[in-house]
């Protein structure tokens, strides 16, 4: 299992589009991807979650991938969420 904390760097956080965006990255690996928050965890290849989520600008969150594709699919979601 691959973790790692992340700051929300999108000037509208993880809403509508980015979020989009954000889980068709999710879906191109075979990994167990979710996204913690304190008191929370939701699946990352799920769009109603992570909307549910309300992630803004500046949210930090803990990304992690279990899998065969975990490092790839890490790598991938936290520098789309570190650049977006």
């Amino acid at each position: 299992m691959q973790k790692a904390v992340v700051t929300v760097q999108a000037q509208e956080g993880l809403a509508n589009r980015t979020a989009t965006r954000f889980i068709q990255i999710a879906n191109g690996y075979k990994s167990r991807l979710s996204i913690c928050q304190p008191g929370r965890t939701i699946n990352a290849k799920s769009l109603l979650g992570v909307l549910s989520m309300k992630l803004g600008t500046g949210a930090e969150v803990e990304v992690t991938a279990d899998g065969p594709d975990e490092e790839e699919a890490l790598e991938a979601l936290v520098a789309f969420l570190k650049t977006e």
